[in-house]
């Protein structure tokens, strides 16, 4: 039984080789998130391919930077700057470090603007391992990375799977989306006891900022940002960090400020725009009043 199990191995093992090493279309690989954050990862490959329409200044980050940056606004009143709202839902440095060198490689950026949160989050972005290059993964940051076993299998399987809809004309077809514009947010207000239920919960809420526990989980996200900021070094890029909480957060300033401060300047939008209940849609986003509040400081810190 041993003896034929290890056979099969060996014979399925080079075919599973051969598939995952056929190349793939890499628009195909953004075109399979259709079911994530709206749609928008082929949206930002789009944008972020489409050379014609020039990126000069990327704000990069979460929900709270799609929901908090009009970049239509800002473009107006700055005369099409090429300021480009490049936020995807959720959290992880690995995929702003993919979406920076993708940006690095179509366009002549100026300036790159990084959302920071109260703390930084410890782990890989759920979806880089589907958007990442194979040595991106063969070779990513093993200190401290929880997901790197997780992530290389997910990436085998994905790639595996986009060559088998290739191979049976499966494959996902969408045109491109030229929209030049990534903000979007709502403009409903969210329920005042939603919110103070948040601010009552948020306000007692501790963070480290040093010490061993500290600093074993800021290790992956600070490995990345390093990678970001030499990246940016070596491109002639400036970089920000631009503070955006939630509501009800009682941290005036991120946990590692000192460590954005090293790196770029470090940007915090008056805390009237965050404590105005009315300027959220619900207790993580603002909504299009809010946007508008911070996008008009944003106008002002633009050069």
């Amino acid at each position: 039984m041993k003896s034929f199990t290890l056979k099969l191995l060996l014979f399925i093992f080079p075919i599973g080789l051969g598939l995952y090493l056929l190349p793939v279309d890499e628009r195909s690989t953004y075109l399979a998130l259709e079911d994530d954050c709206s749609d928008r990862a082929i949206w930002m490959y789009d944008r972020i391919t489409n050379e014609k329409a020039a990126i000069k200044i990327a704000f990069l980050g979460s929900s709270h930077t799609i929901n908090g940056i009009d970049d239509e606004f800002l473009n107006e009143r700055r005369q099409n700057a090429g300021i480009t709202n490049l936020g995807y839902c959720r959290l992880g440095r690995d995929l702003n470090l993919r979406w920076l060198r993708l940006l690095i490689k179509h366009h002549n950026l100026e300036h790159i603007i990084l959302e920071v949160r109260e703390a930084e989050n410890r782990y890989s972005h759920p979806v880089y391992p589907f958007l990442a290059s194979r040595s991106d993964v063969f070779l990513a940051h093993p200190w401290f990375n929880r997901d790197l076993f997780e992530n290389t299998i997910k990436h085998l399987q994905f790639r595996l799977e986009l060559t088998q809809d290739r191979i049976y004309s499966l494959a996902r077809e969408k045109e491109s989306n030229e929209s030049p514009y990534g903000f979007g947010t709502s403009s409903e207000t969210a329920k005042l006891s939603e919110l103070e239920r948040m601010k009552n919960t948020r306000s007692a809420k501790s963070y480290d900022s040093e010490g061993l526990t500290h600093d074993f989980y800021f290790a992956f996200s600070k490995h990345h940002l390093e990678e970001i900021s030499a990246l940016c070094k070596q491109n002639g890029l400036e970089i920000s960090f631009l503070y955006l909480p939630a509501f009800g957060s009682a941290l005036k300033k991120p946990t590692e400020a000192e460590f954005y401060q090293n790196h770029g300047e470090l940007w915090i939008p008056p805390d009237s725009i965050f404590s105005n209940e009315t300027n959220w849609y619900d207790a993580n986003h603002l909504n299009e009043q809010g946007a508008k509040a911070l996008s008009n400081w944003l106008d002002g810190k633009l050069k």
